[in-house]
């Protein structure tokens, strides 16, 4: 185009108004693309922006099975911060040697908008231009957040077996919550390739880090506990100062008590406010000191010297626990900031520690003086409302603040709507309760006595049957069952009552209360 010429003359000369107003005249004669793609470059030259991207729209328009013109487009708003404006036009580069330009601005258009709306197709196809593993990566991420998780996994197999995979650890992320485990193993060789690759030290190692606990994680839940044990290990002896939870995940696991409680004293060392490992070792000491407690003849063998195999045992192969319990709870609420998890484990211990009558009264009034100093707490107030609810002191129960947590709350208020009589609302609240695993249980059962109060049986009748099969604990199951029972009596459904009294009976010998229900029905037959 001659036009251009003269346009440039013009650019050199610094008349840059007449230049860009020749080059909005000039559009109107553009014949092909590549016309356009000229009157852009001077436009931007000349700082005009705007209408660069103005020809180029119009050119896209003129022009639509161009991809030079919307890859054009695309990089400029990529270059001024506004890849979220190109995404209409990143669809036209799919399958386009400028596909990998329209992959970036839809993954910086996710970031922007902390999204994750890229067309995981266009990704793919960026990665089959360029053979970046970035973009399978990105695209693995589109599928995973739309819960295509198997889709997503299955993009780790395009990359070619003669290729090292560069995102292992990810890879393995996703196949991990599928519960496809054997992989994770595999790729875990170029995690730790890639780690000593760079000494030990900066992002690959931690992923490696990472790689290892989830290897662990893996072996463990295939029940091979041993090579699990060996995984967490090694991530311990990579980054020891990195990896309380290793440490902790060790001594759940130990084979006896004297190495679980060694490795809880070696994590202590390492981290003396971490609160798992502090917990645990109370607990683990609580324990110890109960099967310590000695009886009188042990008393008196023991002072004359004399010791049997059981208190050799005892004695001469039980873990030594270095520390005091009360020492470390003290230390670690010396700490800034510590978890207020201690202000409970402290309570706790102190419950168990003493067990006599007095001690419990004064628990209660102990229990008021935390909340009164930690009671913004969220798990303080949770812990006291389920402490007093547990020793049938509703009105405390009550009396202390919402939790602040929905489904928390609703166990609560059912408690509060079933004291008043308010046996439907109670059902609603309990219902929501449920939807949280740690109450499910109490607020089914809950929910069956609230049906059974308002008259409505049989919803309580399937309401204690599902409670039942919420539990593995035979004492609860023989309960329920009972109540079941007590409903088929009253409506005088007298066999029925027998057969589910019988099963009771099979879950706990011990439940006088069918014992008297079944020998009540026997009597009337």
């Amino acid at each position: 185009m001659e036009d251009l010429d003269r346009i440039d003359v013009q650019i050199s000369e610094g008349s840059s108004a007449k230049a860009l107003k020749n080059l909005k005249r000039l559009q109107k004669k553009a014949s092909n693309y590549i016309n356009y793609v000229s009157i852009v470059k001077r436009q931007l030259k000349l700082g005009a922006e705007p209408d660069a991207l103005m020809s180029l729209q119009e050119g896209i328009k003129k022009y639509p099975d161009s991809v030079e013109l919307p890859a054009l487009l695309t990089s400029i708003l990529i270059d001024t911060g506004k890849a979220g404006d190109a995404l209409p036009y990143c669809g036209m580069l799919k399958d386009s040697p400028y596909a990998s330009l329209g992959a970036e601005a839809s993954i910086l258009a996710d970031i922007n908008f902390n999204s994750f709306n890229s067309d995981f197709s266009l990704l793919r196809a960026a990665y089959d231009k360029t053979g970046n593993q970035i973009f399978l990566k990105n695209a693995a991420v589109v599928l995973a957040s739309q819960g295509r998780l198997r889709e997503a996994s299955h993009l780790r197999y395009v990359i070619p077996k003669d290729i090292a995979p560069d995102h292992p650890f990810f890879w393995s992320c996703i196949v991990y919550d599928l519960g496809v485990f054997d992989s994770i193993f595999g790729e875990l060789y170029f995690s730790l390739l890639y780690a000593d690759k760079d000494g030990g030290k900066g992002p690959a190692a931690e992923n490696a880090r990472l790689h290892l606990m989830l290897a662990a994680d893996a072996a463990f839940g295939m029940g091979d506990t041993e090579r699990a044990r060996a995984f967490w290990q090694a991530a311990a002896d990579r980054s020891p100062e990195a990896s309380p939870i290793v440490f902790y995940d060790l001594a759940l696991t130990a084979p006896d008590e004297r190495e679980r409680v060694d490795l809880l004293i070696e994590c202590i060392e390492l981290y003396p406010d971490f609160y798992p490992v502090i917990a645990r070792y109370v607990r683990e000491d609580l324990a110890l000191r109960e099967l310590n407690a000695q009886d009188e003849i042990t008393a008196y063998l023991e002072s004359k010297g004399f010791y049997s195999m059981k208190m050799e045992e005892l004695y001469f192969t039980s873990p030594k626990m270095t520390y005091a319990s009360e020492e470390l709870l003290e230390r670690a609420m010396k700490s800034s900031g510590f978890d207020p998890k201690f202000i409970l484990e402290e309570f706790r211990y102190k419950q168990i520690k003493d067990k006599t009558y007095s001690s419990k009264v004064k628990g209660k009034a102990e229990l008021w003086k935390i909340l009164e100093k930690y009671g913004k707490e969220p798990i303080i107030r949770e812990y006291a409302k389920w402490y007093f609810a547990q020793s049938g002191d509703f009105n405390a129960c009550l009396s202390v603040s919402e939790i602040g947590k929905r489904y928390e709350d609703s166990f609560y208020a059912g408690i509060n709507y079933a004291l008043s009589g308010d046996f439907e609302n109670a059902i609603s609240s309990f219902a929501a309760a449920a939807q949280l695993p740690a109450y499910a249980y109490a607020a089914t059962v809950n929910s069956a006595y609230m049906y059974y109060m308002s008259g409505y049986t049989q919803e309580a009748l399937n309401a204690y049957s599902l409670a039942a099969s919420m539990t593995n604990d035979k004492k609860r199951q023989s309960m329920l069952q009972h109540e079941i029972a007590s409903i088929f009596y009253e409506r005088k459904a007298y066999d029925k009552a027998i057969t589910v009294l019988t099963y009771a009976l099979e879950l706990d010998s011990k439940n006088y209360n069918a014992v008297s229900l079944l020998k009540k029905i026997k009597d009337i037959n």
